[in-house]
């Protein structure tokens, strides 16, 4: 999540870090130092558009990359219809909240939406007074 003064998060690998030994036991671990990291920001001044920027990448890992782990997300992408239904989500959100918009600067403008109980828009209509 982004903060709320510097909105930036940063990325790291779970190998990465330097694991710090402070006992005799045997032990494994997975930190191992990896460089990997990725340092993004939303900054809110200047970005009306809330722009994602990648301040820095380091793409490398030191160690094997668990294809099985790879495998798994790509099993949990988005398919084509769950795209195509959050296009026409947010199509309607920016079209309703536009509308908003437009019947604070004119008052006489009608807008009528519906949103179910999972916040789902299910309805839209508007008119607004011809200008003659």
């Amino acid at each position: 999540m982004f903060g709320k003064y510097h909105p930036s998060s940063t990325y790291i690998c779970s190998h990465s870090h330097i694991y710090e030994l402070n006992s005799t036991k045997d032990t494994i671990t997975k930190k191992i130092g990896c460089p990997f990291v990725v340092n993004a920001s939303c900054p809110k001044l200047k970005n009306p558009e809330k722009y994602v920027i990648i301040n820095k990448i380091v793409e490398q890992h030191n160690h094997s990359l668990d294809v099985s782990i790879v495998e798994f997300e790509d099993s949990r992408k988005f398919t084509d219809s769950m795209i195509e239904y959050i296009k026409f989500m947010t199509v309607s959100s920016k079209l309703s909240n536009w509308l908003d918009s437009q019947k604070e600067i004119y008052s006489r403008w009608l807008i009528f939406c519906s949103w179910n109980e999972d916040n789902t828009l299910t309805h839209l209509s508007w008119m607004k007074e011809q200008e003659i």
